[in-house]
């Protein structure tokens, strides 16, 4: 009966996992520049925002760049994990940022570092209603998610560089959930309030890059960024209903990051004037066959049915004059979930996903930059009918839909 509890109110804190792991891979999670053509440009990215997309473009630092960048994001979710007849949509907001600098040492070698955000770094999700036999509104839950990064970059002949990061990864969760028990199973009560605290590091991941300048406009990239394992651990804290005290255990989950690759061109049309950035993404999410959690000493292992993720960004930058600029940028990105096995925990959506984006960048003095970006998401997919499947999944019928809109106020100081 014990047992059943505990797998009940594991339920909680694989709920806060699932919001981090579908909050992955957004194209809005860097600087303001970048993120106004959608994160396209690992062929020409430089300074210290390099860091997240090709740490090779560290190398194109001057003298010394510092650049900050606060990302406001605000996803309408509307999918079935809200119950039938109940409110169909939350909104979950994130408050992320980035902050990257880097320095030029001599002619060969460039150094650096980045703090920032991943895409779900600071998502909130707060009064959902799950869908279950009990009082709406019944779920909310907050993640921090930090990565930072010492980088170094390198200038070779023939006009290439590389650089290399090494990933330090943080991630702390709070999340809070009323569980339903039709048995009674624990202290003879149906229903339960369970309250957990998640966090970890993570110190196994890198990312690596090449930049190649064939000609003076044409520009070529290529990065790989490698997988990230984070060991959290906390406590879960369980209320029956009607009783002053609840019951605190010990919890653990193991949480996986992606790897993938990203390689794009650039072509300067008009040199120093209008620049086309195109490049490809690819997210290998198909490895990781499952989550760990663990309450008490007794593990729950749950299946997972993600799929690589293959996108393509697009973007465009022109200077309309010497202190102003325009930017514009589209993404699509084929989706990790599957349709055959969204459950009530399935934040994401099992379509595609399209963000569209523009922004400007404004000079304010001779080595200060200011950047603005807007960005609007659609995700949406569709599940037909029940779908049990092997390992206990099931696919539960419904429209999933989230719609996002990004934000982004970046400055930049560019010492030449």
């Amino acid at each position: 009966m014990l047992k059943r509890t505990l797998l009940l109110c594991l339920f909680t804190v694989f709920a806060a996992g699932t919001a981090f792991s579908q909050s992955y891979d957004m194209p809005i999670n860097t600087g303001a520049r970048m993120n106004a053509m959608a994160n396209s440009g690992s062929a020409i990215v430089d300074g210290g925002v390099a860091i997240a997309m090709n740490p090779a473009g560290l190398a194109n630092t001057k003298k010394i760049q510092v650049e900050g960048t606060f990302n406001q994001i605000a996803i309408l979710m509307g999918n079935p994990a809200n119950g039938a007849y109940r409110e169909k949509s939350v909104t979950a907001y994130s408050a992320i940022g980035l902050f990257g600098m880097g320095v030029r040492l001599n002619e060969v070698i460039t150094v650096g570092f980045l703090l920032y955000a991943p895409s779900g770094g600071g998502v909130r999700n707060k009064n959902v209603t799950m869908g279950f036999p009990v009082v709406p509104k019944d779920f909310d839950g907050y993640l921090v998610f930090l990565e930072f990064g010492p980088a170094i970059a390198l200038n070779l002949p023939g006009g290439f560089k590389i650089g290399f990061v090494y990933r330090i990864n943080y991630a702390e969760s709070w999340s809070s959930l009323y569980t339903y028990d039709p048995s009674g199973s624990f202290l003879g009560q149906n229903y339960m309030y369970n309250t957990n605290h998640l966090s970890g590091y993570g110190f196994t991941g890198y990312r690596i890059g090449i930049q190649w300048d064939p000609v003076d406009t044409f520009h070529m990239g290529v990065s790989y960024r490698s997988y990230v394992k984070i060991e959290s651990d906390g406590t879960s804290d369980i209320q029956p209903y009607g009783y002053p005290f609840d019951v605190s255990v010990n919890i653990a989950q193991t949480l996986r990051y992606a790897d993938g690759i990203q390689a794009g061109v650039s072509y300067e049309f008009i040199p120093d004037r209008l620049t086309v950035n195109a490049d490809y993404i690819l997210n290998f999410w198909s490895r990781y066959k499952n989550r760990t959690t663990e309450m008490m000493g007794i593990p729950n292992v749950t299946k997972l049915r993600n799929k690589n993720v293959h996108g393509a960004r697009i973007g465009a930058e022109f200077a309309a004059t010497d202190r102003l600029i325009l930017r514009l940028g589209f993404s699509w990105s084929s989706g990790q979930a599957n349709r055959r096995y969204q459950n009530l925990l399935s934040m994401g959506a099992p379509g595609t996903c399209q963000v569209y984006g523009g922004g400007v960048t404004y000079r304010l003095a001779e080595n200060w930059d200011i950047s603005f970006a807007a960005n609007y998401m659609i995700n949406q997919g569709h599940v037909s009918g029940f779908d049990y499947v092997k390992g206990g999944m099931v696919a539960v019928p419904g429209d999933y839909k989230n719609n996002g809109m990004f934000l982004s106020l970046g400055l930049r100081y560019n010492l030449m």
